[in-house]
């Protein structure tokens, strides 16, 4: 009853845009939840490494394997080529987890919390078109933009320091994920069309 009451006061969303949108909200909810879960599973992991004397890290068909607590986690070899003599186990696997949650879950947690408000701030207007919805999507732009060139990058160059205290290989081409900056710059491109659209909401409720 509720969401029927804010559909006709808004008049924003339609009986199939409430549908779509409680789908985006459940599908989000899920999401958030899945990192959250994983988040948690890394600290109890962080928290289980620091108290070992060491952690077993093993080599398998050219990547590596920590086994933790909670789950396993494996390292391609492009992160950390195979053969590599590892200083410290414990170490490096503090320090895995500790950068991957802060170059992957982390950012992600932030893009999704930006749909969160995207899909709040619609719900609660008469027009998508607002400049709360415009800064969102730029926000959410210009975060997998930073995933994209520098995530892979960060996560790379730490675990090879920890593992051996020397860089092997890394390299700003090669470490590009380019699917998410391409990403980034569609959904930059999005915010683009909301901020003319504010424009043009703008002139029409003057002209009203």
């Amino acid at each position: 009853m509720r969401r029927k009451r804010s559909v006709e006061i808004t008049g924003c969303l339609d009986e199939a845009g409430q549908t779509h949108y409680d789908t985006c909200e459940l599908f989000l909810k899920f999401a958030i939840a899945i990192y959250i879960v994983r988040m948690i599973a890394g600290v109890v992991n962080i928290v289980y490494a620091g108290l070992q004397p060491d952690v077993a890290i093993t080599e398998k068909g050219g990547y590596w394997v920590f086994d933790l607590l909670v789950g396993t986690s494996r390292i391609s070899p492009d992160y950390l080529p195979a053969g590599t003599q590892i200083i410290d186990n414990r170490v490096l696997t503090i320090g895995f987890l500790l950068t991957a949650m802060a170059v992957n879950f982390t950012p992600m947690l932030f893009v999704m919390n930006y749909i969160r408000n995207i899909l709040r701030t619609i719900d609660n207007s008469h027009s998508p078109f607002v400049p709360e919805v415009v800064s969102n999507i730029r926000k959410a732009g210009r975060t997998l933009i930073l995933i994209g060139v520098f995530s892979k990058l960060i996560l790379k160059i730490m675990l090879q320091l920890l593992a051996c205290h020397s860089l092997y290989s890394f390299g700003i081409p090669d470490d590009l994920q380019l699917s998410w900056i391409f990403a980034g710059v569609i959904v930059l491109l999005v915010s683009d069309i909301f901020r003319r659209g504010c424009e043009l909401q703008q002139f029409s409720d003057e002209t009203l």
